[in-house]
């Protein structure tokens, strides 16, 4: 197959065909047909030719991609169950399924409003993953919903770490121990496997349901 591409230079005609084909650039040859002068400035066109077995062989790549994933009508209902909340809270959003693992499905949410949907500390975010779990649960109790906006769950996530390990070094400075602020599930468990194996340092959660808080403890025992 022989395509033509123009550019102000030859590398922007190469790369307008990079952009265009969605190849490498090792995957076609490239003739310069057209170039000015010095004195006469003007577009550079370029013929590019490419084997026609690297095109189907990328058309079939992308069509084995499609068909080893196929949407479930148990996403499609969660999606649309969170959809409708998301509308009733008077925001407009786009949902859409980003990610699988074995039992886990995770939806993410675009909108213009990623403030409201998270909340503080992520709270909203959290209810209506909460809710969506619940829902799912009723069709299939082994599956769980991860619902997120603008990757804000690996933001948080970081964010937690690095509280972890500047509370544990308190902690071992001042040989006591430190409540944190109450958390979910997810966030004691990022806190506990942060903490692991630090081995003067213990974590413990306090309180009941589902926000607890996390103490992190110094071990007096412990022999450095």
């Amino acid at each position: 197959m022989t395509y033509e591409f123009t550019g102000k230079t030859e590398e922007e005609a190469v790369q307008n065909a990079v952009n265009e084909l969605g190849l490498e650039r090792d995957a076609f040859d490239v003739e310069v047909v057209e170039k000015k002068g010095f004195f006469k400035k003007g577009p550079v066109k370029i013929k590019v030719y490419i084997d026609d077995g690297i095109e189907e062989k990328e058309e079939e790549e992308e069509e084995s991609s499609a068909e080893s994933y196929e949407i479930t009508e148990i996403e499609l209902e969660t999606v649309d169950f969170l959809k409708n909340i998301v509308e009733k809270m008077g925001i407009s959003a786009t949902l859409e399924i980003n990610k699988t693992e074995e039992n886990k499905i995770h939806i993410n949410i675009e909108s213009d409003k990623t403030n409201l949907l998270i909340g503080r500390k992520g709270s909203t975010l959290d209810a209506l993953q909460l809710l969506a779990n619940v829902f799912v649960s009723k069709k299939k109790e082994d599956l769980k919903i991860v619902v997120d906006i603008e990757n804000y769950r690996g933001r948080r996530e970081h964010s937690l770490q690095d509280l972890a390990e500047k509370t544990a070094r308190h902690v071992r400075r001042t040989k006591t121990s430190h409540l944190l602020d109450p958390m979910n599930p997810f966030e004691r468990r990022i806190i506990h496997l942060t903490l692991a194996e630090w081995e003067d340092i213990e974590t413990i959660s306090e309180g009941e349901g589902l926000y607890k808080k996390v103490r992190v403890i110094y071990k007096k025992n412990f022999n450095a």
